[in-house]
């Protein structure tokens, strides 16, 4: 079973706040958007997969444009799921590392953080790295940051939001109005977000096709 978001104790509250504005700084100090782009393209980034059901169904929507894409994925399900990545690598894809357990940084102590994070990049050969949920403690950021290239997000599709609470015509609203050059734009393919991954991926793709925008991929070398 892959990590969950437990929930924060009052004792724990005050901690946990800290933590948040530390973070909140921290992002600052990692990749949001590629602010070198000067074309008319975003970078579509995957979390938490593979897994079957809704892998397929993302690298069928990308192909119908010929878009590719950045899949950060668990390295558990990354080894349960070998067939999924080959399908990702094969439809010229970059994979890259969600964490081993999808465990947060806030939840762990330092050391057992960073050695899921090592066990990912070593099992998926890569140094492009995005921390679950987007929490990053300063230890953990300032241990890994020297190895992996840490990426977050500067648009996102609100595709993790509870079914009950999700719109997709305002989500894909939200989408089209934030798009602008060089956005790293965040979605899922997990099971447990898929049916609003569905909702609001294919009209995103289409309208960015219709209007003449590309979707690259991420390299550690991009700004």
């Amino acid at each position: 079973m892959l990590g969950v978001l437990p929930a924060v104790t009052k004792e724990g509250e005050m901690d946990f706040l800290l933590k948040r504005l530390v973070n909140k700084a921290l992002k600052t100090l990692c990749v949001c958007r590629v602010s070198s782009e000067r074309e008319k393209r975003v970078y579509l980034t995957f979390d938490d997969g593979p897994e079957p059901g809704i892998t397929e169904f993302v690298l069928q929507q990308l192909q119908l444009y010929n878009f590719r894409a950045t899949f950060f994925c668990c390295g558990a399900r990354a080894e349960e799921y070998p067939e999924l990545m080959e399908q990702l690598r094969a439809g010229g894809h970059v994979v890259a590392n969600h964490s081993y357990s999808h465990i947060h940084s806030y939840r762990v102590e330092t050391a057992t953080y960073v050695q899921d994070v090592e066990r990912a990049a070593r099992c998926m050969q890569t140094s492009l790295f995005r921390p679950p949920w987007g929490g990053l403690t300063w230890d953990a950021w300032r241990t890994l940051r020297t190895k992996q290239r840490i990426v977050m997000w500067s648009l996102g599709s609100d595709d993790s939001s509870s079914t009950e609470d999700f719109d997709g015509a305002r989500a894909l609203r939200h989408l089209i109005e934030g798009t602008s050059k060089g956005e790293i734009v965040l979605f899922h393919f997990s099971l447990q977000h898929a049916p609003n991954t569905k909702a609001v991926l294919p009209g995103y793709l289409k309208w960015l096709s219709e209007n003449g925008w590309t979707a690259g991929v991420l390299t550690p070398e991009l700004r």
